[in-house]
């Protein structure tokens, strides 16, 4: 499976990006891209939003909440990880 991955590295509990990587690819999922939340995140969402996309969100509620607003009214499925 491959997804796209929203986290927010500046989060409390926040894993490495690598380490995120590492556990996802032990489960046979890609993270085909990493966005950072805290870098304008919409712009660079966007691109990847369509009806196959599988985006993956991990953190919390604020995190949630800001990407499944991107989300809104899009064909892709979104993966919340809290």
């Amino acid at each position: 499976m491959n997804i796209i991955l929203v986290y927010n590295p500046k989060s409390g509990t926040a894993l490495p990006i690598e380490e995120l990587r590492s556990k996802c690819e032990a489960h046979d999922i890609t993270i085909n891209h990493a966005i950072d939340i805290t870098d304008g995140f919409p712009d660079s969402l966007h691109p990847h939003l369509r009806a196959d996309a599988l985006i993956a969100a991990i953190g919390g509620d604020g995190t949630l909440n800001s990407v499944a607003q991107e989300l809104y009214d899009t064909d892709a499925v979104f993966i919340p990880l809290p």
